[in-house]
């Protein structure tokens, strides 16, 4: 009987094959590796040697009498394996023949063989080009027997196993860089050399999609890094979903975010302040999200959570805790603009409680967390206005006379930027990175408490959509392209807070030295110590 989440992997040991068993692994399979020196897998040398799902076996690939058993019970093969370098002869032409005759015994039909750049099927031409790329490689490279047992295996599968759904992947030159981005299929599954020299971590883990992907059965395709991803949202840990919490997910461009974020694969926290519009996005939300992958009841629920008050943040983070489930993305969204002077329940000034120090104090109480869900990322939505900014630190708290709601939104917003920069640097080496983002100017909901200023009102109203206005923030929370990467100011899915960008903050640029980053952070603590309902 099979069991459609165990795979073989042959070749799970070598420079491609270890990433991949760790992919596997993640995205929930039972992975069985065959290897001649099982005793030689350690955790000392692979990260994943010890997981409870990985099953190690000990066989040579081109005897069958062990990969007969091998292959028992399970639903696919996936072969990374190849000749040593400067080999005079390929085994791989055996070793795959011996793997279909396995597989074939026990009913096994999913088959994924990695093999080259230079791989054609039948039909397809090579130009003078290609042909003297591939002479000089296989000379020069020494991979003269690599490429011909490529080229044999290609025939084979072709000509003589039909009846076994086959995907040769031909990613030609791998680079040994971390995390890039996600891997596709390049041509539309169709004839040509690889678009990019994707790294092997990025490679492997697009062979965990191939394995369901029936538009790659008896295909080769090539890789190439697609466009848009949205990699860190569909990967599982341990199989299961990740996690984002989202201040205020209740309307506008955290409802959005949400959306998108649940219907490629994740499970969403609405941290809100009304419950009763809590419990009517979370609705909405899965009537919008029905064809999630994999859609359960636990993927959408909410919390209370009044960001401006400090004891309802740490109400909200025990609770969370007590949760006892992972954090991966918390995004803070929640935020207030203008309007008349008010303070918080702590005695506060409301913008800077809303848009900045409930999420400082919030960040703190879960860090831990986050540590221990790494890799996880927070991510602060601040706003176009921090550029025209100024942190005041002989007023923080803007709560006399005289008062104005434009300055006062204008440094809660650049308090966020310079608190992601602080956080960032905290963080460093636990897994754990901080991105601040500027959505522009949205039509949203912010607009109603704009009671002091018509014309930024108007300006507001007549702002970009709340899906073009969030595409941002979703590329934080979502994109393998920013995985460990930190520290930075987003704008249109690009990082201002490097190079020439960074003069857009020109205006704000005394209050963005970096000797100001630790300095607001004592400032914060202190004033959430001393506004703190305990602190009297």
């Amino acid at each position: 009987m099979q069991d459609k989440n165990t795979i073989l992997v042959l070749g799970g040991t070598g420079s491609c094959g270890q990433f991949f068993v760790q992919h596997a692994l993640d995205a929930g399979y039972i992975v069985r590796v065959l290897s001649r020196n099982p005793q030689r897998i350690t955790e000392d040398r692979f990260s994943w040697a010890v997981h409870q799902n990985l099953e190690l076996v000990q066989g040579d690939l081109t005897d069958l009498e062990t990969l007969s058993p091998a292959c028992e019970g399970i639903s696919a093969v996936v072969s990374l394996a190849g000749p040593p370098l400067s080999a005079k002869e390929s085994m791989m032409p055996e070793a795959i023949r011996n793997t279909v005759v396995a597989m074939r015994q026990h009913s096994v039909k999913r088959l994924i063989v990695q093999t080259g750049g230079f791989v054609k099927l039948k039909g397809e031409t090579s130009n003078l080009v290609e042909r003297s790329a591939k002479g000089a490689f296989g000379l020069f490279m020494k991979e003269k027997a690599t490429l011909e047992g490529n080229d044999k295996v290609s025939l084979f599968l072709q000509e003589e196993c039909m009846d076994i759904d086959w995907t040769m992947t031909r990613p030609g030159m791998l680079s040994d860089k971390g995390v890039e981005g996600v891997v596709e299929a390049a041509f539309k599954y169709g004839p040509g050399m690889p678009a990019d020299h994707p790294s092997k971590i990025d490679l492997t883990r697009w062979y965990i999609d191939l394995l369901d992907d029936q538009k790659s059965f008896y295909k080769a395709p090539a890789p190439q890094y697609a466009k848009q991803d949205f990699g860190f949202a569909q990967q599982r840990v341990n199989g299961e979903k990740r996690v984002a919490v989202i201040t205020g997910a209740n309307s506008g461009l955290g409802f959005e975010t949400a959306r998108v974020l649940l219907l490629k694969g994740m499970r969403v926290i609405c941290a809100c302040r009304s419950v009763e519009k809590a419990k009517q996005a979370v609705e909405a939300l899965r009537t919008l999200t029905i064809e999630r992958p994999d859609a359960a009841e636990q993927d959408i629920s909410f919390m209370e959570l009044d960001v401006s008050s400090l004891d309802s943040v740490r109400r909200f983070a025990q609770a969370f805790l007590k949760l006892d489930i992972p954090l991966h993305v918390l995004l803070c969204n929640a935020g207030i603009m203008m309007g008349p002077q008010r303070q918080s329940v702590d005695g506060i000034d409301l913008q800077i409680a809303t848009n900045y120090l409930g999420h400082f104090l919030l960040c703190s109480l879960l860090e831990e967390k986050l540590k221990a869900s790494a890799p996880a990322r927070v991510v602060h939505v601040s706003s176009v206005a921090a550029r025209m900014g100024t942190i005041d630190f002989s007023n923080l708290n803007p709560v006399s006379q005289p008062y104005s709601s434009m300055k006062a939104y204008q440094m809660s917003k650049l308090m966020q930027v310079v608190f992601s920069r602080e956080l960032n640097r905290r963080l460093e080496g636990t897994g754990v990175t901080s991105n601040s983002l500027e959505p522009g100017i949205v039509a949203t909901n912010l607009s109603k408490g704009i009671t002091d200023s018509a014309q930024m009102r108007s300006h507001i109203e007549n702002g970009v959509s709340v899906e073009e206005g969030a595409k941002t923030q979703i590329f934080l929370c979502s994109s393998m392209k920013v995985h460990e990467k930190g520290g930075g100011n987003y704008v249109n899915c690009i990082d201002h807070a490097k190079g020439l960008l960074k003069f857009k903050y020109i205006l704000a640029a005394h209050s963005l030295r970096h000797s100001v980053d630790a300095h607001l952070w004592e400032e914060s603590e202190a004033l959430i110590e001393s506004h703190s309902p305990t602190s009297s």
